[in-house]
């Protein structure tokens, strides 16, 4: 009789030691934290001519990923998967796989390349994108279990020879006070009078200099709108 009852006690023994090690090894490698795409309803856009060299062949440009959940002292990765691929046979591009969270950061970038086809001279073309998650990382807020206003796994990206508005310069009222409507033509003078294209206010105790170099410049080369023939400013209403 005792021997069995010690057989049945190492027996279960044995089973407890096993169930602890399988749930270890569930949890160790189960991914706790998910990568997103801030802005839901937001359209990320590319075009050759924003670049300082705008003749050049093929180009990598990058879409912003935000981390939800804990930095860690090692790169993860991530995947990203094409839903709805580009309407144009000529258009041609590569998304760069795996992403990579590198260690103890919060954001990462998708790196596409896409190479300058003769059909974004005159016509736009999109793709829309998909995160996929991996062994290190959700890409999935339902999966994540939070409830996160504002975000997406998923992110439209047009393609264009030409200059596209950038993510910077929004539709709102904000936007709207600080440069005015938007024009491919102030675009222009941006990077006529300032080098750049880039967000001019990005440097916001220099920006009251920029806004008054833009200014001069639009008014002592009397730049017009092209459809209405309305002064171009940098000022709200304009």
């Amino acid at each position: 009789m005792k021997t069995t009852i010690k057989g049945i006690l190492t027996a279960l023994s044995v089973a407890t030691l096993l169930s602890a090690c399988q749930t270890e090894k569930v949890m160790t490698w189960e991914p706790t934290d998910c990568v997103y795409f801030v802005n839901s309803t937001d359209i990320s856009r590319f075009g050759f001519a924003t670049l300082p060299d705008p003749t050049v062949e093929s180009a990598i440009f990058t879409v912003e990923v935000n981390l939800a959940g804990n930095l860690v002292g090692h790169d993860r990765v991530f995947y990203v998967e094409v839903l709805k691929n580009a309407g144009h046979s000529q258009t041609r591009y590569e998304i760069i796989q795996p992403s990579i969270l590198k260690a103890n950061e919060s954001t990462a970038n998708i790196e596409i390349r896409l190479w300058r086809t003769p059909n974004l001279d005159t016509d736009r073309d999109t793709i829309t994108i998909k995160l996929k998650g991996s062994n290190d990382l959700i890409a999935d807020m339902a999966l994540y279990n939070r409830n996160m206003e504002n975000v997406a796994s998923t992110r439209h990206i047009t393609f264009y020879n030409g200059i596209e508005r950038p993510s910077w310069w929004g539709t709102d009222a904000m936007s709207e006070f600080y440069f005015g409507r938007y024009h491919v033509i102030k675009m222009q003078i941006l990077q006529i009078v300032l080098g750049s294209m880039e967000n001019p206010r990005a440097d916001t105790v220099a920006w009251n200099l920029y806004r008054l170099l833009l200014n001069n410049y639009c008014e002592e080369h009397d730049i017009r709108y092209p459809d209405d023939g309305t002064e171009v400013r940098f000022l709200p209403g304009y």
